[in-house]
């Protein structure tokens, strides 16, 4: 038999967050929760609990739905016998329910609960996941994975490789903002305590950037604006990024963004001139490609520290898109002779 593997917090195996269940005094899993040894007998009750309760949380009735998920989020306090079996149960039942649950807000509670599990082998399903063909659970899946970052650090074993090259692949194709985002937040370890190989995450990030700008030289980019997050997590772990190639991706990112917020040839509606009032998607579009300048721009000034930098944001926060072309032009020069590579743009009129 297989051997979850649990994060042990204060010596005790914290699976869930919250303590909903643990409270209520017709629970038929309170006791089991403080028992050393499990019966046959008593591991079957487990199982069956919780079968039902992810029967329940694919349920087309909202309410229930959710208390069934709040009941397995719920489980606190255990001791590690009831925790292995608790959440080898759990993560089976999700992977077969995932697998015929109809409704996305269904399947996207599933990932949530995996993502409270203390164990590691949780995130392989979630990595799993991550290849589902409805965006809304890729996007649950990559954020189980941010929260399940400790016990995938804990462990023993490939289960970091395993989570680091699943998150790699899939960001790569991924096609929705929200999931690539949430998994460019995954990727980053650099708030955990014992940061599990800092190169290898630097090392799959820029494969993902590496894809992302080729999508940037094209007219259309599927998930425009992902990369806000991307070049924040890139900051974080730039001293184990190879600079060229660094400079290279967040150029061409920069590129796609001041062409087409401020105006080139070839593009029609420069998104400077969109106004709150108009499409929600615009708005949007508009927002993330001010994010998207903001934060190349910091990124650049960061690594390569010219001397009387441009200021492209200076000038997108005056209004003035003139001189945004202008300074974007000179950041053209400054990296043209950092990588030795053309990113001018026929900017067309102010």
């Amino acid at each position: 038999m297989r051997i979850v593997r649990i994060a042990l917090l204060t010596g005790t195996a914290l699976v869930f967050s919250g303590s909903a269940i643990a409270q209520n005094p017709l629970d038929p899993l309170a006791e089991l929760r403080q028992k050393n040894r499990l019966s046959d007998e008593e591991k079957a009750t487990i199982a069956d609990w919780v079968s039902q309760k992810v029967r329940d949380a694919v349920s087309s009735e909202p309410q229930a739905a959710m208390a069934a998920g709040r009941d397995l989020r719920g489980q606190s306090g255990a001791t590690p016998e009831f925790a292995e079996v608790y959440s080898r149960n759990v993560i089976e039942s999700v992977r077969t329910a995932l697998k015929r649950a109809s409704l996305e807000g269904s399947a996207r509670l599933l990932a949530s609960v995996l993502g409270s599990l203390a164990s590691a082998d949780a995130a392989l399903l979630a990595v799993d996941a991550l290849t589902d063909d409805r965006a809304a659970v890729r996007a649950a899946a990559a954020a189980a994975l941010r929260r399940l970052q400790g016990p995938i650090a804990l462990v023993s074993g490939d289960y970091f490789t395993k989570t680091l090259n699943g998150l790699r692949d899939a960001a790569k194709k991924e096609t929705s903002r929200r999931a690539l985002e949430a998994m460019y937040r995954a990727m980053d370890y650099s708030g955990i305590q014992s940061q599990p190989d800092a190169p290898g995450v630097a090392r799959a990030l820029l494969e993902v950037l590496e894809a992302r700008a080729a999508q940037y030289r094209q007219a259309e980019v599927p998930a425009e604006g992902a990369e806000v997050v991307a070049l924040k997590v890139a900051t974080r772990y730039q001293s184990n990024l190879d600079r060229d190639r660094l400079v290279d991706v967040t150029a061409t990112i920069l590129r796609h963004a001041v062409a087409n917020y401020a105006g080139s040839a070839g593009v029609d509606k420069p998104l400077r001139a969109v106004r709150d009032k108009d499409s929600p998607a615009l708005v949007a579009r508009r927002n993330a490609l001010e994010q998207l300048i903001l934060v190349a721009e910091s990124l650049l000034n960061s690594i390569l520290k010219p001397q009387a930098a441009p200021t492209i944001s200076a000038a997108m926060k005056d209004a003035d898109t003139t001189n945004m072309k202008i300074q974007y032009l000179k950041w053209a020069d400054v990296l043209q002779k950092v990588v030795n590579k053309d990113y001018r743009l026929d900017l067309g009129p102010g």
